[in-house]
C-alpha cells in the first residue's frame, strides 16, 4: 500500500460572498501562522472512515516526521525520503517525498498549509467557538478536483477536524491533541524489518 489515504474530493458547492471568500481565506491564513508558530510539534489524531476508527499520531522536526496509524502502519520521513512500513503485510515502500499533497496523512509537513494559489477558500461557518472552510482545488492543479473541509478552533487558530471527500466515500480526521515538542525524531532502522519485503518507488 503506497498510500495510507486514498482520498480526495469532488464536491459542488454555492459560492459564498466575497466576504465569506475573504474570511476564509484569513481562517487557512491563521492556521499556517499557528502551526508554523509551534516549530516542532506532535500530533494524536483518530481516523474514521466508512465503519472503521483508527487511533494515530505523529511528529514533525523541520521537513522530517514520523507517523504511527494503529498497530499496521509507521512512516519515517527525513525530509527527503519516506519509509511507509505495513507490518501487516511485512511491506516497507519507500518513495521520494511529494510535496504537492497536502493531506496530514500523506505529507504531514504540509498537510495543515492551505495559502496557495492552488485552493479556493470558502468561509462556511463561524462563531466564537470555531470557523469551518471549504477548500476546493483550482483546476489543473497539483490537487486537482481535491475539497476538504477544515475546522479552525478560532481562539488557538489550530486545527480541529479536517473532513475529506471523494465520490460517496468520506474521511474524517480528528485532531485530539496538537503541542510543540523538544523530542528528537526517530529515524528509519532497517535493522527493524530484516524479514520485510522492500518495494522501492524513487
Amino acid at each position: 500500500m503506497k498510500k495510507i489515504l486514498f482520498l480526495i474530493v469532488m464536491f459542488c458547492g454555492t459560492a459564498l460572498s466575497t466576504y465569506a471568500d475573504d474570511k476564509g481565506n484569513a481562517v487557512v491564513r491563521s492556521l499556517a501562522a499557528a502551526v508554523k508558530e509551534l516549530g516542532n510539534y506532535d500530533v494524536s489524531f483518530s481516523v474514521t472512515g466508512g465503519e472503521s476508527n483508527i487511533e494515530g499520531n505523529y511528529t514533525v522536526v523541520g521537513r522530517g516526521y514520523t507517523m504511527r496509524v494503529g498497530d499496521v502502519v509507521e512512516v519515517y520521513c527525513d525530509g527527503k525520503l519516506r519509509y511507509e512500513i505495513n507490518n501487516e503485510y511485512k511491506e516497507i515502500s519507500i518513495d521520494n517525498v511529494n510535496t504537492s499533497e497536502h493531506n496530514i496523512l500523506n505529507n504531514p509537513v504540509d498537510g495543515l498549509d492551505f495559502v496557495s494559489d492552488e485552493y479556493h477558500p470558502q468561509l462556511l461557518s463561524d462563531n466564537s467557538r470555531e470557523s469551518v472552510v471549504r477548500l476546493t482545488a483550482a483546476n489543473g492543479s497539483a490537487n486537482d478536483n481535491m475539497v476538504v473541509d477544515v475546522t479552525v478552533d478560532s481562539k488557538s487558530h489550530l486545527p480541529r477536524r479536517i473532513e475529506y471527500v471523494i465520490a460517496n466515500d468520506r474521511v474524517v480526521i480528528t485532531i485530539n491533541d496538537i503541542r510543540r515538542t523538544t523530542t528528537p525524531l526517530a529515524r528509519f532502522d532497517a535493522s527493524r524489518y530484516k524479514d520485510y519485503d522492500i518495494i522501492d518507488f524513487r
